[in-house]
């Protein structure tokens, strides 16, 4: 027999098999059961979510002969000749390739006869915003006045390419992509299956890379079985097959576009580049690993938000437009030095941490207000390196850890209290497990940074309340200027 890609051999058979579209699989089903199905439907959705197979087994259920609760049974005639593609009631084309206007006219005779077998007829039309404008008119005329043993499911990604006036005649449903809790899920099913070893770590990154798209996840793990033979895949690996890196590059890049160091950038993607590694995914792996600092940033909607909006928004515009660039490790070098630039936006005070650029004076400070805030630094114990670079990182660092440790990560914040060690103020409901883990949050610090920095968990209401209330009473904006030394100017 030959060999089938996992997205094909576990296509979707039943509507209790699509993954994340339960609002359509119900809407269908009560449809079907009350037999108030309409003669038009549009399925509008990103790649990957299930439109083409929502669409097979609605085309399935409407000739089924036993279905159950709208679920087509599978084993009558009309499912099995559907499965098999031999039906000759569900006519299926891709408007990529049949888009003329002679490709929809022969469809309108072709469904004008009455089917030999069976009840209905169904048309699946894939892609249809590929229809050139004569064909969307050819369409028009049949949607207008449809034959009543004729259904139309239309898909498409793109529905505002469609006329207004096909959308007006179709009852239009719109995919979700498919959550990663809900993929992740999914995938080990499938690959306990199909007797394919994976880590967790590794299917929680490819629901990351998928990006709601179960097609792209299917193949990806396809690739990494056929190379990997009976080896169990890990994180690691899918990383090396994707040309992708680790995050610890993407901490150092970050570090060296905070001090303005281009040579340090340069050097940073000399090294991705020599070891073969694709400078898209290079760009759109630290897009994901900035949005990761801005989502944890965001939460306490500080100040040190702007800092890495800023950084976002300049990688996001770069992995846009790199499909037109004619050497994308070149359009990554300039884009890394823009950011070093002195007459660039003023520098990241800390790009890992998000902090947001210093206030520029409207004048000269005098020596007499200059004093104060010197006399201040002075008496703020210094923070330690290795302590700032934790809280800088802090956001990558919850990436890095596993659920629910990584959500518990998020919600919490970094502290520094004294000492020599990472202060971590977590809710009250988290510490315990926080604690627990403590070894595993040690780990991956080492990893990330090559050092052994010390970890304490604390509530973030006893912080508050107890013995270092002095310092995290008072809200983010001072407690960043009082431990780092610097003026942090507000955003509303």
């Amino acid at each position: 027999m030959s060999y089938q890609a996992f997205y094909r051999k576990l296509r979707p058979a039943r509507f209790a098999d699509i993954i994340g579209q339960e609002h359509v699989v119900t809407t269908l089903r009560n449809q079907l059961m009350s037999r108030r199905v309409a003669h038009a439907y549009l399925f509008v959705g990103t790649r990957g979510t299930g439109k083409t197979s929502m669409a097979k087994i609605f085309a399935r259920a409407i000739n089924c002969e036993a279905s159950d609760k709208g679920e087509p049974c599978g084993i009558c005639p009309a499912c099995a000749a559907s499965r098999s593609g031999a039906s000759a009631n569900v006519l299926e084309i891709d408007a990529a390739s049949n888009n003329s206007v002679d490709n929809i006219r022969e469809l309108r005779d072709e469904i004008q006869h009455a089917p030999i077998s069976g009840v209905y007829k169904v048309l699946i039309i894939d892609e249809v915003h590929m229809l050139s404008t004569g064909a969307f008119n050819a369409l028009l005329k049949t949607l207008e006045e449809p034959p009543a043993h004729v259904y139309f499911i239309l898909a498409t990604t793109e529905a505002q390419k469609i006329p207004a006036t096909i959308l007006s005649r179709c009852q239009r449903f719109d995919f979700r992509r498919v959550s990663p809790r809900e993929m992740t899920a999914a995938l080990r099913g499938y690959m306990d299956g199909e007797g394919v070893r994976v880590t967790d770590d590794a299917l929680d990154y490819v629901a990351e890379l998928s990006d709601g798209a179960m097609r792209d996840a299917l193949s990806l793990l396809d690739r990494a079985a056929s190379l990997y033979g009976g080896t169990e895949i890990t994180r690691g690996m899918l990383r090396d097959l994707m040309g992708a890196v680790d995050g610890e590059v993407y901490v150092r890049l970050t570090a060296a576009l905070q001090t303005g160091d281009n040579r340090a950038c340069l050097g940073i993607i000399d090294e991705a580049a020599a070891q073969g590694r694709d400078i898209t995914q290079f760009v759109n792996e630290y897009v994901r690993h900035l949005r990761g600092l801005m989502i944890t940033a965001s939460a306490d909607a500080s100040p040190e938000l702007a800092g890495i909006v800023r950084f976002l928004t300049h990688f996001a515009e770069l992995a846009a437009g790199l499909r037109h660039s004619v050497n994308e490790r070149v359009s990554l070098e300039v884009a890394c030095i823009k950011l070093c630039l002195p007459q660039a936006a003023p520098p990241l005070q800390a790009a890992q941490e998000g902090s947001a650029p210093a206030k520029a004076p409207a004048q000269a400070p005098t020596a007499t207000k200059a004093a104060p805030a010197a006399a201040k630094q002075q008496n703020t114990p210094a923070v330690p390196e290795d302590v700032q670079l934790a809280i800088r990182n802090f956001g990558a660092l919850a990436e890095r850890l596993k659920m629910p440790v990584k959500k518990m990560l998020r919600d919490s914040t970094p502290r520094y209290t004294g000492g020599d060690c990472l202060t971590i103020a977590a809710d009250e409901g988290s510490v315990a497990t926080l604690e627990r883990n403590k070894g595993a949050i040690k780990a991956e610090l080492a990893a990330m940074f090559k050092k052994d920095i010390d970890v304490v968990i604390v509530s973030a209401s006893g912080l508050a309340g107890g013995k270092h209330s002095t310092l995290s009473a008072r809200n983010t904006r001072e407690h960043i200027a009082e431990v780092f030394g610097e003026d942090i100017v507000e955003f509303s």
